[in-house]
């Protein structure tokens, strides 16, 4: 539910908590959003993580934004989308803005802006891996099938695979079949 931000100070106080505990140094392993909180935490608190943190292990993190988040949240899709996690989550008519905001995160927009205002350092090793799916029996093909047509990328059905790269990183890019889900 947490916003980048929000997220990527927690994770940096469970980095100095660790280290404050053990005195060891870590590598940050980030699924999807969670790539990003963690890429966040190393860019708005570098001189809290330098000393901390050796990397990065981004999983089909959208790193570059998500059609899909964007796509959800641009008219006329906003309201609907609002609504629906309304519904799924059983939360108070209304409520659908705060829901929404990790979501809003992932927008294409919103990444490049927090991109420019806070870059990843070049001092942490980062890999950055990231798979598609091509197989109609994959659960989130429909998402991955919608992507390829309209914005003729491959994906996992949630993160293009042009967005899972980061600059800098070593990328490593899974051939065989996996979608963001498995």
């Amino acid at each position: 539910e947490g916003t980048v931000e929000t997220n990527a100070a927690a994770v940096t106080r469970e980095v100095e908590e660790y280290h404050r505990e053990t005195g060891k140094k870590i590598i940050l392993i980030g699924h999807s959003k969670g790539g990003i909180d963690c890429a966040a935490a190393l860019a708005m608190y570098d001189d809290a993580m330098q000393n901390r943190v050796v990397g990065l292990i981004a999983v089909q993190c959208p790193y570059g934004g998500s059609p899909i988040a964007t796509d959800l949240l641009s008219e006329p899709l906003a309201a609907l989308t609002t609504s629906f996690l309304e519904a799924l989550l059983g939360a108070p008519r209304g409520d659908g803005a705060r829901l929404c905001a990790p979501i809003a995160d992932l927008t294409y927009a919103a990444r490049q802006k927090f991109l420019k205002k806070f870059p990843l350092p070049e001092h942490y090793a980062v890999v950055s891996f990231h798979s598609a799916t091509t197989s109609p029996a994959a659960g989130l093909w429909p998402a991955a099938s919608y992507t390829k047509n309209r914005y003729g990328e491959d994906s996992d059905g949630l993160v293009a695979r042009c967005d899972a790269s980061i600059p800098g990183a070593v990328d490593v890019r899974l051939d065989s079949e996996q979608d963001h889900a498995d």
